[in-house]
Parts: C-alpha cells; sequence; structure tokens
C-alpha cells in the first residue's frame, strides 16, 4: 500500500463505488459475487510529473458486499494499478480525489474482456 508519509500521496473517504463479478483465484476456486473496491490510496506514478496524468491506485476483491462491510479481510489485493487521469473529464461539482476514483473505476470495468461482459456497478 502507498505510504502516506509521501507528499503526493492522497487519501480520502472511502467512496460508494465498486463493480461486481466472478473472481477465480490462481489456486483455482472461484467467486459469483465477488466485490471489487478501489482502494481510497493512490498516488502519482512519478511526485515530479508536471503533467497530473499517471496515477497508481490499489483495488481490493472481497468475498462479496457483505465481506467488504463487516471488514473481513479481502481476497485479493492489488497495488499496482497504472490509471491515466484526464483532467478534462472531470465533474466539477466534485473533489478532484471523487474524480480520480471515479475514473478508476472506470479504468477497472474495461481492465479485461471479464468486466466489461460480467462486471455490474454496486
Amino acid at each position: 500500500m502507498p505510504s502516506l508519509k509521501k507528499p503526493w500521496a492522497v487519501q480520502m473517504e472511502r467512496s460508494r463505488m465498486a463493480i461486481e463479478k466472478n473472481y477465480l483465484s490462481t489456486y483455482g476456486w472461484e467467486v459469483d459475487d465477488a466485490y471489487y473496491k478501489i482502494n481510497s490510496v493512490y498516488e502519482k506514478i512519478e511526485p515530479d510529473d508536471p503533467s497530473d496524468k499517471n496515477y497508481r491506485f490499489g483495488f481490493e476483491v472481497f468475498r462479496n458486499k457483505a465481506a467488504r462491510t463487516k471488514g473481513d479481510a479481502p481476497l485479493m489485493k492489488n497495488f499496482n494499478f497504472p490509471v491515466e487521469i484526464d483532467n478534462s473529464k472531470f465533474d466539477k461539482k466534485k473533489t478532484d480525489d471523487s474524480n480520480r476514483i471515479a475514473q478508476a473505476y472506470e479504468a477497472l470495468k474495461n481492465y479485461t474482456s471479464s468486466f466489461k461482459t460480467e462486471g455490474k456497478d454496486v
């Protein structure tokens, strides 16, 4: 997980977006209604990058929404999900953090063909 000691790392309140789709573990077992959640801690990939476009997000996969709500440990964590942010698509009614996380969700929804065909917003 990115360290919050870095001045370019950002943490915000939990967002309410998530994706539900199947999860196939590296051990061969499958969860039909897994709950994918973008982690609210993210960082710029290159702190000195003046373009302010390239960020690294993390996401976690939970057994289901109830497991996430109860605080159960995730089935899997990925803290190296690169996303190119398009600041021109920011919604002026939202914070920059909320806009970046929303774009990370859009990137996750298009990450693989299974996200495109099986994933649903929850």
